[in-house]
């Protein structure tokens, strides 16, 4: 089994970062319990290279392979697509996704015309020192743009503050 954490936050050791290692530990603890083996990869959105969306609409007319941006966008896609399951997190900036995630969100708006992870399940964790974490978990879940994609979230987390600072 593989799993695949998509993390927005840029800041190391952050919150968002922190309870997503916990996940992550936990979940390899329960595959062990259960003699599978799970390999888990994690992808910092905030360190590859992701352009800013041209919103030139080449990606849904031609296909997003014809994307005159050549980034990571398509190896991320392409990690997706060969993981069983999906930990979506994102820190709470004004009550929303921070814009890493947006951005990722917008770039990946093809999958909404031609839905391509109908087979995928997702976890999406919000963090947030004071905000309310609902809007960005509604932005995550499986109400909006995830489900266009054919992501079923199976789990939404509103993590607030909790003493998980330092």
């Amino acid at each position: 089994m593989r799993f695949i954490s998509i993390v927005s936050s840029k800041r190391k050791n952050g919150n968002t970062e922190r309870l997503i290692s916990l996940i992550e530990e936990e979940l390899i603890y329960i595959a062990k319990s259960q003699n599978e083996i799970l390999e888990m990869e994690r992808i910092s959105l905030g360190n590859v290279e992701l352009k800013m969306c041209l919103c030139c609409r080449v990606c849904f007319d031609k296909g997003e392979e014809f994307c005159p941006l050549k980034d990571d966008l398509l190896s991320i896609r392409k990690k997706i697509n060969e993981a069983d399951g999906i930990i979506l997190a994102s820190p709470v900036y004004l009550e929303d996704v921070n814009g890493i995630m947006k951005n990722w969100i917008d770039r990946m708006a093809f999958n909404c015309h031609r839905p391509a992870f109908f087979d995928k399940t997702a976890i999406a964790i919000s963090t947030s020192g004071m905000a309310s974490t609902n809007h960005a978990l509604k932005i995550k879940n499986n109400e909006n743009c995830f489900s266009g994609m054919g992501i079923s979230c199976c789990w939404n987390a509103k993590i607030q503050h909790m003493g998980f600072n330092k």
